[in-house]
């Protein structure tokens, strides 16, 4: 069980070497069948005795790369460092695995780049290791209207741009390209891109038996509230950046959870 709390911690301008860690810390009634998909994709329609229309979707590979800020061990001593790091841009994501806790800072989507970064933190003082995260993908075979199929593919391509876009904003906060201000607008541009199947989740969340395609509404509808949260002035003394990394270290949590409970 992966616990995650937030770590308060006062607030104070980052030292030049503070700034260079910053920036190096981002830089769905069915049938299931798994196997490995690359890209989200919606495949095989056809119109069921019902008035319903079968289709696949594909639910893409989950792999991706922690920078943890400790070598694992106890709560408390995860804390501590996170609460040392958060002020630096990194996350301050707690994460249990495996019995250790760990602060995790930052998250890649590429081995090599993560590699990088963690190398010339240690060179720097700093304790950090990579935990790999892989979680093979699905391909769901989903029987609904054709207004509940649309937006679960809706909601499946926001989970790309999702993450993609988190990336990139952080990237440039730590690398001083955007400031908090114009990353809250393009924030809200995101939130308002993304938002358009947020009544039909809501409604299928409220019609839909537990399953799947349930499973990726409600996580559709977390990445709103995410995306929302951010674009308001809140987070107490977390850094903006900080506060993006965490949502997406915690998405990318929540899409391997949602992958191993569609398989199963």
């Amino acid at each position: 069980m992966t616990e995650v709390k937030k770590v308060k911690i006062p607030r104070e301008r980052a030292s030049f070497p503070a700034v260079v860690i910053a920036f190096l810390l981002f830089s769905i009634v069915f049938f299931l069948s798994t196997v490995g998909a690359r890209q989200e994709k919606a495949v095989l329609s056809h119109t069921t005795e019902a008035g319903f229309s079968s289709r696949e979707i594909a639910l893409e590979d989950m792999r991706c790369y922690l920078i943890a800020l400790s070598g694992g061990g106890e709560a408390e001593n995860a804390r501590i460092d996170s609460a040392r790091y958060m002020k630096r841009g990194a996350a301050g994501y707690l994460m249990e695995r495996n019995g250790q806790w760990f602060s995790i800072g930052n998250m890649y989507f590429s081995k090599e780049e993560a590699d990088l970064i963690t190398e010339h933190l240690l060179k720097n003082g700093i304790n950090a290791s990579v935990i790999e995260l892989n979680e093979k993908g699905v391909t769901l075979r989903v029987t609904a209207d054709e207004d509940t199929l649309d937006a679960l593919s809706f909601c499946v391509s926001a989970f790309r741009e999702y993450e993609e876009s988190l990336m990139n904003f952080s990237y440039r906060l730590d690398a001083g390209e955007l400031s908090k201000r114009e990353a809250r607008v393009l924030l809200s541009v995101l939130y308002y891109d993304l938002s358009e199947k947020r009544a039909e989740a809501e409604k299928a969340l409220k019609t839909l038996d537990k399953n799947a395609a349930k499973e990726i509404f409600a996580m559709y509808l977390n990445l709103l509230d995410d995306v929302s949260s951010l674009t308001k002035n809140e987070g107490g003394e977390m850094m903006l950046s900080a506060r993006i990394k965490y949502a997406l270290i915690d998405h990318a949590l929540l899409k391997i959870s949602l992958l191993k409970y569609a398989r199963a």
